[in-house]
């Protein structure tokens, strides 16, 4: 099974996506040192890859 983000920079390539948006829920605290989605997905990523703040 793949993990969150490996399936959507798979996704991402298969459509040939110029863009990836992801929230940014969960970067913050302990979850962003164990890998959260978002950062993985610009690590990974060979589009552009936009965070968008969905947590206050």
């Amino acid at each position: 099974m793949c993990k969150p983000a490996e399936s959507i920079v798979a996704e991402a390539q298969l459509a040939g996506a110029d863009l990836i948006v992801v929230g940014n829920k969960r970067i913050q605290g302990l979850s962003r040192v164990l890998g959260a989605v978002a950062p993985e997905v610009t690590h990974h990523a060979l589009c552009e890859v936009l965070i968008v703040k969905t947590t206050s």
